[in-house]
């Protein structure tokens, strides 16, 4: 099903340092953040989970924010991975791997290793996939028993590192982003047609300070990698690669100074959205990673994974004092989605229920029509917690 942006594409970089379009929804929701590394928000099964040195959950997302017991102990959080509201694992940067299959309720230790950076889920629950880089090797863990057992496979030798996770579910194929030093200081993909069993780096390298990697939601060749320049120089710019081959080849589509992106990525049906760490917002393409565009919002520090999208036009950030921004028109010029360069347009309606009475439980479907075929899309619905009142019938 094709879908096309209504959008001219832009032909530069360009910037703009507007809050005009964002709010706060979470003030002083992590603290400050002063060190490298550390800090997610991420979004699935309608829950947005978020964290850096403790985790909180959202269920309207990003309006109010519930703090969720969890395992840190003052340890920082480098990713965080629900396969649903129940299940999920969270990445400790020195302490490893914890598993919840109760929403967060409680949590079971299943992998220690002493620098993780990355982790996925793969086909359920039981199977996953962890990125290491102690001792500066790189290391791949896996698991089919929800961590009960371990196999590991070396993907990157000294002076590398494994840093980032992915799983795509419409191809089944697994995905690492890893480092090394020789024969030239370079970072690269790794994939695993297994579910994250074995892997094979592919060929194409860029520079070697990237810390995070999006796959796009519709073209499951292309690939999106932020190279910060941070504290790893090779040519003094920061800078976005794009693959559209799984990483055999890279092109770099747009360039700042030393640090300027964060690498933090998000992924939605019609646009990706990345950060700046010096202060120029939250970056857009809409044109599948060939220009980029600021929307404003908060400026993450570097080597962090604190934005999500959770879809086109909903966004989240944090910045460096440790607030979090929100956006509900995609920084204010929101994603319009179109259909054979036509604005797809809808009708909403319900069906009539005639047996509604005091106290009986109401089953309300809303139906999406329009004429043609109907394109992919988000809708997103938040409703009270508490039980709604009865009003009265109108037929």
């Amino acid at each position: 099903m094709k879908r096309v942006i209504l959008i001219i594409p832009l032909v530069a970089l360009l910037v703009t340092d507007s809050f005009s379009q964002w709010s706060v929804v979470g003030n002083k929701l992590f603290g400050p953040h002063t060190t490298p590394y550390g800090g997610v928000i991420t979004f699935n099964d309608g829950i947005v989970w978020a964290g850096l040195n403790h985790l909180v959950n959202s269920l309207d997302s990003g309006t109010t924010w519930n703090s969720i017991a969890d395992p840190l102990q003052g340890s920082q959080l480098s990713e965080i991975c629900f396969l649903n509201k129940d299940t999920g694992a969270i990445a400790c940067i020195d302490k490893g791997i914890f598993l919840t299959n109760d929403g967060g309720k409680t949590w079971r230790h299943i992998l220690t290793v002493s620098e993780c950076f990355g982790l996925s889920f793969a086909r359920n629950g039981n199977e996953m996939f962890v990125a290491e880089r102690a001792g500066l090797v790189g290391t791949v863990h896996y698991t089919s028993d929800g961590g009960l057992t371990w196999t590991d496979q070396q993907v990157e030798g000294s002076g590398g590192g494994a840093y980032d996770a992915a799983y795509n579910p419409k191809t089944g194929k697994a995905y690492v982003l890893s480092r090394y030093i020789s024969p030239t200081r370079a970072s690269h993909i790794n994939i695993s047609s297994d579910f994250g069993k074995t892997w094979q780096r592919q060929v194409g390298n860029v520079d070697l300070d990237c810390y995070s990697f999006a796959l796009d939601s519709c073209d499951p060749n292309k690939i999106y990698l932020g190279n910060e320049e941070f504290d790893e120089s090779a040519n003094n710019l920061s800078e976005i690669f794009v693959s559209a081959d799984e990483g055999r080849s890279w092109s770099s589509k747009a360039q700042g100074p030393d640090g300027f992106f964060s690498a933090a990525f998000s992924s939605a049906s019609n646009a990706i959205y990345t950060a700046s760490a010096l202060g120029q917002g939250i970056f857009r393409s809409l044109d599948r990673g060939t220009t980029w565009k600021s929307i404003g919002g908060p400026s993450p520090r570097e080597d962090t994974r604190l934005l999500c999208a959770i879809n086109n036009n909903i966004v989240l950030a944090a910045d460096q004092q440790g607030n979090v921004w929100r956006t509900l028109n995609s920084g204010g010029d929101s994603v319009s989605v179109s259909d054979n360069g036509k604005i797809v347009r809808f009708s909403i309606s319900s069906k009539l229920i005639l047996n509604d009475s005091l106290g009986a439980i109401i089953s309300l479907p809303i139906f999406l029509k329009r004429q043609g075929k109907l394109p992919s899309f988000d809708l997103v619905v938040h409703y009270p917690t508490t039980s709604l009142n009865y009003l009265g019938s109108i037929l």
